[in-house]
C-alpha cells in the first residue's frame, strides 16, 4: 500500500524534515483515504461518528504501546 519515499541523500535540517514529513503524509493519507472510500463509499464527512473516532484513538493507543514494547521504550520519559 505505502509508496516508497526514500530519505537517502536528504540533508536533515528542521526544514527538510518538515518537508519530508509533510510529503510522506500527503502520499500515505491520500492512499489510505482512497482505500477507505473504495471499501466503504459514501461521504465520510456525513457518516463519521464519535464512536468511530474513539475506536481509531483506541487502536492508535495500542499501536503506540506495541511499538514501545517492540523498541523496549517502556520508560514514561521516552
Amino acid at each position: 500500500m505505502h509508496s516508497e519515499f526514500p530519505m537517502e541523500g536528504l540533508t536533515l535540517t528542521p526544514e527538510s524534515f518538515r518537508d519530508f514529513s509533510l510529503a510522506r503524509f500527503l502520499i500515505l493519507a491520500r492512499e489510505k483515504y482512497d482505500k477507505g472510500q473504495a471499501e466503504h463509499g459514501g461521504k465520510v464527512y456525513e457518516r463519521v461518528t464519535f464512536s468511530e473516532v474513539e475506536d481509531e484513538i483506541i487502536d492508535m493507543w495500542h499501536y503506540v504501546q506495541a511499538l514501545r514494547v517492540k523498541l523496549n521504550k517502556l520508560d514514561p520519559g521516552d
